[in-house]
């Protein structure tokens, strides 16, 4: 249980400053680790969680038209897929796929031409890439890569960004919990708790903090960053 008090702690600091970052690494990190699924899901979820109230709680609003597209059609795929996963199958391996989703579109972000002509694409097919999203999340937790497109797509200013990421992330993870809890009860137990504190107190006492002196142009380029060692570390993961 240690190691997986060390990859929260970790990326509870990634996932202050941009909204996501305990799912993205901590379930590569998990499973490597010997972890299954269900107990990385299990192990993540509430972490992640408290993270995104925190992180909400602090500016409550939502920029609505996001958030219905987003419920409408996000988040039914994600709980079907991940009901079907649970009764019927196995994890899916798309670390490949998402990885090299993610360079290809972080790499177009550094030419400002494509980086318009990506973000329009993004904007004008946003209920096919929300589809994804959800069906991606579901059966395979990664969906915060499709997620971190949408939201440089939709957004730019580094509060807007990582809210809109915290309120997705949110209601992933309540769906998430939801199913796991019906499916899976077996995996809940007093270190869940834990997990939900110790995450808390890494944002309360250190990432919000920095997220906060974080200047516009320092965010978009270490998000600009993130995306690419989220890239590269799927595509790594995927020949492990």
């Amino acid at each position: 249980m240690m190691f997986a008090f060390g990859t929260v702690l970790l990326f509870s600091i990634v996932q202050s400053l941009f909204g996501m970052g305990l799912l993205v690494f901590g379930t590569p990190t998990l499973l490597l680790l010997g972890f299954d699924f269900y107990q990385t899901l299990a192990t993540l979820l509430p972490a992640s969680i408290i993270i995104s109230c925190l992180q909400l709680m602090e500016n409550p609003t939502i920029e609505r038209r996001f958030a219905k597209h987003f419920a409408v059609w996000c988040l039914p795929p994600l709980g079907l897929s991940l009901a079907a996963l649970s009764v019927y199958g196995s994890a899916i391996s798309l670390e490949l796929v998402i990885g090299f989703l993610l360079l290809f579109f972080a790499s177009f972000q550094l030419v400002p031409q494509l980086a318009a002509r990506t973000r329009n694409f993004v904007l004008q097919n946003s209920s096919a890439w929300m589809v994804v999203m959800g069906m991606v999340h579901g059966v395979s937790n990664l969906g915060g890569g499709v997620l971190s497109v949408v939201a440089s797509a939709y957004f730019r200013d580094k509060v807007e960004v990582r809210h809109s990421i915290a309120f997705c992330y949110f209601c992933f993870a309540s769906v998430q919990l939801l199913i796991l809890f019906i499916f899976k009860p077996a995996y809940f137990d007093w270190s869940n708790l834990l997990v939900m504190i110790l995450a808390g107190a890494v944002y309360l006492t250190v990432g919000r903090r920095t997220f906060e002196i974080l200047p516009q142009v320092v965010f978009e380029r270490l998000f600009l960053a993130f995306m690419y060692a989220y890239g590269l570390a799927l595509i790594a993961r995927s020949f492990i």
